[in-house]
This record gives structure tokens, sequence and C-alpha cells, in this order.
């Protein structure tokens, strides 16, 4: 009583969904689950195709967060731009001609200017990726953190075009991971993002050793059980700002294992204050170090030793 489920798709459901298809179309030869993935992809694909990057439920109306047109007014127009050119570019790898016309000749307006999304002047969509809104310091909003990231990683991962790679790279780099605002994701110690950008970093850029080290600790901080602790971090840090919900923050990132414990720690603010009690009944499921432990073991960030 007196509450409302927000029952219609979204894009930050779509984000992981997506992010999954991704990884596991690019590591799984199994045949089935190909095929799995091929359905799921292109599902989205014809989705988003027809109805001009919009997310519309089955009574026909836009659902409550799921615009990806780069104007669609909801968001910063870099990342619903991300996003779009991300979750298409998968279904042109998996699902052929469709997407990949789409792709081309509407977000990269490569055959001239077309207009073919509603409400909006023909423009590239990679020029939006200067402003995807990521370094907004104390306002900064970290679950479209998560994401950008998810989608960069998609759009990394799907994309053949070497000119369209170093776009999407220097993107990465400045958009993502090194915005300048003093709360980017490098400073942020967040291991599964930091993997994601040593992954698909462009490799000219430095490699990024101190970076990659914390991201290292933090997982050696991870705490081992996942049952709800006693956290109190407002005794041990000052409240400097408040973020975009008006929640206590401070201006140093807070250890992973003082934090709050939950099942996905990566999305989180890593600046949040808390003052929570302990709640050995309630414990988190751990896919959250589970990801980043498999994917720096994958890539050799993370020994069999450690």
């Amino acid at each position: 009583a007196g509450r409302w489920f927000k029952n219609d798709v979204s894009k930050d459901e779509y984000a992981a969904h997506m992010f999954s298809m991704s990884v596991a179309w690019e590591l799984v030869d199994d045949p089935e689950v190909r095929d799995r993935v091929r359905d799921v992809v292109t599902q989205v694909g014809d989705h988003l195709v027809d109805n001009g990057l919009r997310i519309r439920d089955i009574d026909g109306e836009v659902t409550t967060y799921g615009r990806l047109n780069a104007l669609g007014m909801d968001d910063f127009p870099g990342f619903n731009a991300l996003l779009a050119l991300a979750w298409v570019r998968l279904a042109a790898e998996v699902g052929g001609d469709k997407y990949s016309k789409f792709y081309d000749d509407c977000l990269l307006q490569r055959a001239g200017e077309i207009a073919c999304v509603p409400d909006e002047t023909p423009r590239p969509y990679p020029e939006y990726l200067a402003d995807v809104g990521l370094g907004l310091g104390c306002g900064t909003n970290w679950n479209n953190h998560n994401m950008a990231q998810l989608g960069m990683w998609v759009l990394l991962r799907s994309e053949r075009d070497p000119a369209l790679l170093a776009t999407y790279r220097a993107a990465l780099r400045d958009a993502l991971w090194d915005t300048g605002d003093g709360r980017e994701m490098r400073v942020q110690e967040n291991s599964l993002y930091t993997f994601f950008y040593l992954v698909n970093r462009d490799p000219a850029d430095p490699w990024p050793e101190s970076e990659a080290r914390a991201a290292i600790c933090t997982m050696k901080r991870y705490p081992e059980h996942k049952a709800h602790h006693a956290v109190d971090t407002f005794a041990k840090y000052d409240q400097v700002c408040t973020g975009r919900s008006d929640d206590p923050m401070t201006d140093v990132v807070i250890p992973i294992d003082e934090r709050r414990a939950d099942n996905f720690q990566w999305i989180g603010n890593p600046y949040a204050l808390e003052k929570n009690d302990a709640d050995p009944r309630r414990v988190e499921s751990p896919e959250d170090y589970l990801l980043a432990y498999w994917m720096g073991r994958y890539y050799g960030f993370v020994g069999a030793d450690q």
C-alpha cells in the first residue's frame, strides 16, 4: 500500500542484459548459447530500429526510462548516444544487414544526411560522445557511470572499424575514465571498471600503473562474507557536500570493506556516507566480486595465486 511498482522496461535494465550478451557472444562457442544470444540481441535491435531508439511498452507508450535517442531530453545527449551506438552495433555484429544499415546510415550518417530518428536533426552519434555527463563532481550520477561503462564495453568489443575504435577509445578515456572533475572513475579504485579500461584503452596511452594497483588492492580488501555488517562512515570521514539526491558525501574514496554490503558494489557511490546496523540474516549475492575476479584472471591482471 502506498507504493508504486515501476513495471516498465528501462535502458538501465537493458544495459546489463546487453553487456552479458556481448560477453557471451565473444567468449562462448556453444551453438545453443550463440543462438540464444542472437535471439535476445536481435529482438532488442528490432525494437530500437523500429521504434526510433525508444523502448515502448505493450501499450505503445515510451517507458519511464526508455529513451536512447540522443536528444530524448531525459539524460545527457552523449549518454543516450553511447547506449544507442553500443546496442545497435552489437545487433549489427550478431544479426547482420538490417542493423548494420541503421548503424551506418542513421547513427553514423555515412550515406549523407538522413533524417531517421524522430524529432532530431541528423547528426553522427559519435559527435555526441563528448557530452556523456559523468564528470559532475558531487552531482555525478553513479548509476549512469555503471550503464556507460557497460555500454562502452559492448561498443568497443563489437566495433571493427579502426577509425571508429580510435574515436570510441578516446571517449572511454576522456568521458568515462578521466573526466578531470576530481571524482572521475580513474580515482575511484573501482576494480571492475578499471579492468574495463585496462582491456579497452588506446594502447598508445600510458599504462595506469597506480590505478591498476589500486584496483587490485580493492579486490584484496573485499569482504570475505557478504552479510550486512555494521557501517558508520560518518564517524571517520567528514561530509563535504551532498549528492544529486541530497545524500551526504565525503571527498575521499571510502575503502570497499567499510561500505554497506550490496550485491553489486561497482555501481555504488564510493564517496557516500552511511550508517547502518549489522544484520547477519541479510546476505548479498557475490556476482560483483566474481565478475571482477574472473575478468581479472582472464586478462591476466589477477594471478592464480592471488
